[in-house]
């Protein structure tokens, strides 16, 4: 790359509309600087990722825009098929997979889990850190239980 990073024209113009927040662009264009590789389809999924954050959600599950402009007003801004977009993220340095992350890897700063849930890196992990301790819980909780009492009870 030749001069300053740009980011495509069609996430600028979803910007200037207010679909996407300032954060999210920052966060592409600074994935695009730091892991190279900017396709329009990584940039995208890394500005819908927290865009999605933004809205409440813990990730961007692709499948839900995949082939698909994800605002109107902006209709040359269309995602990738899914068998591409998820293709295209799994080669990039920015994303992550559970897995390697698991056994010790190196984090990342976005993490594909499954065929098609992008999170922000950090949101998986307080979203698998929140699974153990329910699953702990579950498992420390059923130890105690008296089952014939239980389904004596649930059967009145």
């Amino acid at each position: 790359m030749n001069g300053p990073f740009a980011l495509p024209n069609p996430l600028i113009q979803a910007a200037t509309l207010g679909d996407l927040r300032p954060l999210d662009l920052h966060l592409a264009r600074w994935l695009g600087e730091c892991a190279g590789d900017p396709t329009p389809g990584r940039l995208l999924a890394a500005a819908l990722a927290s865009h999605r954050v933004g809205e409440g959600d813990v990730c961007l599950e692709l499948s839900t825009l995949a082939g698909r402009a994800p605002f109107p007003e902006v209709p040359d801004l269309v995602a990738p098929e899914l068998a591409a977009w998820r293709s295209e993220l799994v080669g990039w340095a920015a994303v992550g997979r559970p897995e390697s992350i698991v056994a010790g890897g190196e984090p990342a700063p976005l993490v594909l889990d499954g065929a098609d849930r992008l999170y922000l890196g950090r949101y998986w992990h307080y979203e698998r850190r929140v699974a153990e301790a329910i699953g702990a819980r579950a498992e420390g909780w059923a130890a105690g239980v008296d089952r014939g009492l239980l389904a004596a009870s649930l059967a009145r």
